[in-house]
């Protein structure tokens, strides 16, 4: 017992170091893109004083306030993808999916990461946990997403609703388009985990077995070719 028990402790440790020296990776580029976008910042409020200055001049006031507006909310549009992963707290939670949507980026795939940045989900998941669960059902919705000609995109979704009970419901759900599907194999004892084509769900079983084993809920659904897949905790 002795040595079955270090022998997974080993193990474990391991696989820390593995999902550590990985996210350390994706924060290092994501610290160089924040480098970067505060670099750009500088260059946004130059453009601004610039554009103020020179309609203050010609007295074109109504333009002014046009041509501010219009270039603030294209610039907001843009940066307010961002913000949800400065405002996760969980380090592991935000690394993977930033290390995700660059993926993304290369492939070819649009990433869409929906959050509202006021109230967000909290998971009762380990670092380790974290990775096994989400990373899993990401690895599921590039699969499928990649053997698409048109519609190449995946949306991830983070939600924290109160409830009337005064609890609160967080949500963990991707989404992704597909060709062909067969819930059955999916959701079935057998195929539940296997690889290979029809979008069959890698991983699966390991993810409903580490959510049921720590209070939440794993949903699968499909309608009008979008795939889902939901990780729901009460708190």
């Amino acid at each position: 017992l002795a040595i079955v028990f270090l022998i997974f402790s080993r193990k474990q440790e391991r696989l820390q170091f593995d999902i550590t020296k990985q996210h350390i990776t994706h924060l290092n580029h994501a610290l160089d893109d924040a480098q970067h976008t505060a670099h750009d910042f500088n260059k946004h409020l130059r453009y601004l004083q610039n554009t103020v200055a020179i309609h203050l001049e010609q007295h074109e006031y109504d333009q002014l306030q046009e041509d501010v507006d219009c270039y603030c909310n294209r610039l907001l549009q843009r940066t307010r993808k961002e913000e949800v992963l400065l405002h996760l707290d969980d380090p592991v939670l935000r690394a993977l999916l930033y290390g995700r949507k660059t993926e993304a980026k290369n492939k070819n795939i649009i990433f869409y990461l929906d959050a509202d940045t006021a109230v967000l989900p909290n998971f009762p998941l380990e670092s380790h946990q974290i990775v096994e669960v989400f990373d899993n059902l990401l690895d599921n919705a590039f699969e499928c997403t990649e053997t698409l000609s048109h519609q190449r995109w995946i949306r991830v979704s983070l939600t924290c609703q109160k409830l009337q009970s005064g609890h609160f419901e967080n949500i963990f759900c991707v989404q992704n388009p597909y060709e062909t599907l067969d819930i059955h194999a999916i959701t079935s004892k057998r195929n539940f985990t296997s690889k290979g084509s029809g979008h069959k769900g890698i991983g699966l079983k390991t993810v409903e077995r580490i959510v049921s084993s720590t209070g939440g809920k794993f949903i699968i659904s499909c309608d009008n070719n979008i795939f889902t897949t939901k990780i729901v905790y009460w708190d």
